[in-house]
């Protein structure tokens, strides 16, 4: 730690440390936002699939691919 004008400075190395940690906190909040965008999304289908009166099965969730929702009858 060096004083600058009586303020505290953070050496490079613990500078760089601390904004690899704020990148691992961008990186969660970015896969658990579209890991929910992916879910409502999949459920809509789902949700339009039953309401038109199409019968299925529950969706699938097929990780980085998406989801999966089989039709249990042809119309």
């Amino acid at each position: 730690m060096v004083k600058f004008w009586g303020d505290r400075v953070i050496f490079p190395r613990k500078l760089f440390a601390l904004l690899k940690i704020a990148k691992v906190g961008s990186q969660i909040s970015i896969f658990v936002s579209l890991g929910a965008y992916a879910y409502i999304h999949e459920m809509g289908h789902l949700f339009a699939a039953r309401r038109i009166g199409i019968k299925t099965a529950n969706a699938i969730f097929i990780p980085f691919v998406g989801a999966l929702i089989i039709l249990k009858e042809e119309r």
